[in-house]
C-alpha cells in the first residue's frame, strides 16, 4: 500500500506496526524501514530487506521515554540537549527491554528523538519506540525519492508513506557509553563543532 503523507495517516501506520508489518516512512533525516522495536520477527525482516544478517539499528523514541530505558539517566542529562536534532545517541540500555540484536557489545542502543510531526505523532499513538534504518540495501546510497523506493521495495514492504523527495543526510551517530567522553561513529548533518557549541565539558575521542 502506498499512501501520501496526510493528517491522520499515523493511525494507519500504527495498525500496520502493531500487526508486525514493515513500513517505509519519512523521518527527520531520510526515508527509513521501520517496525516496532520490540518485534523480533519484524526486525529480522528488516535485516533481510537490507541484505544483512544482524547488527544494531537506530530506535526512534520520544525523548521522555529514554529515562525508562537507560542506566543512570541523570549522568547523561547534558547531552540530552541534542534531542530533537538529527543526532543518534548510543546509550547504555537495561537488558531485556528490547531484542538482543539491537544491543551492541557494550549493551548500548542508539536512540534518536525526532521532531518531525508525523514521527512524533506516530510514536505517541504507538506507545513505544520504532526501529529506523535507511531504506536501501546495505552498502548502497540511501533513497530520497518515493518513486525510487516504490520501484525497489514496493512489492516487499506492506506500507510506504510518500512525503515527496527528502533532501538531507543521515543522522550523526555519537557513542556516549563513556560519557563525558564521546566518539562520533558517523558524522551526518551535525558536525563536531556544532555539538561542542551545544554541550560543554565533553571530550571527543
Amino acid at each position: 500500500m502506498i499512501l501520501k503523507l496526510a493528517p491522520g495517516i499515523e493511525k494507519i501506520a500504527v495498525d500496520f506496526l502493531r500487526n508486525g508489518k514493515i513500513i517505509i516512512c519519512p523521518t527527520d533525516t531520510i526515508y527509513g524501514f521501520s517496525c516496532k522495536a520490540t518485534d523480533q520477527n519484524a526486525i529480522e525482516k528488516i535485516y533481510s530487506l537490507k541484505g544483512i544478517k544482524k547488527g544494531p539499528l537506530i530506535l526512534l523514541t520520544l525523548a521522555e521515554w529514554v529515562y525508562n530505558y537507560i542506566e543512570n539517566p541523570s549522568k547523561f542529562e547534558p547531552i540530552f540537549k541534542l534531542w530533537g536534532k538529527p543526532v543518534t545517541l548510543i546509550l547504555p540500555v537495561k537488558k531485556g527491554l528490547f531484542p538482543e540484536v539491537l544491543y551492541n557489545e557494550k549493551n548500548g542502543v542508539g536512540f534518536r528523538a525526532p521532531k518531525t510531526p508525523f514521527v512524533v505523532n506516530l510514536l505517541a499513538k504507538l506507545g513505544e519506540p520504532i526501529v529506523s534504518t535507511s531504506a536501501n540495501k546495505h552498502g548502497e546510497e540511501p533513497l530520497y525519492k518515493p518513486e525510487e523506493i516504490i520501484e525497489r521495495f514496493g512489492v516487499k514492504v506492506e506500507l510506504i508513506i510518500d512525503a515527496g523527495e527528502l533532501v538531507g543526510k543521515p543522522s550523526t551517530v555519537i557513542d556516549c557509553l563513556d560519557f563525558p567522553k564521546l566518539t562520533i561513529i558517523r558524522e551526518g548533518i551535525i558536525g563536531r563543532e556544532e555539538i561542542e557549541k551545544e554541550i560543554s565539558d565533553v571530550e571527543f575521542v
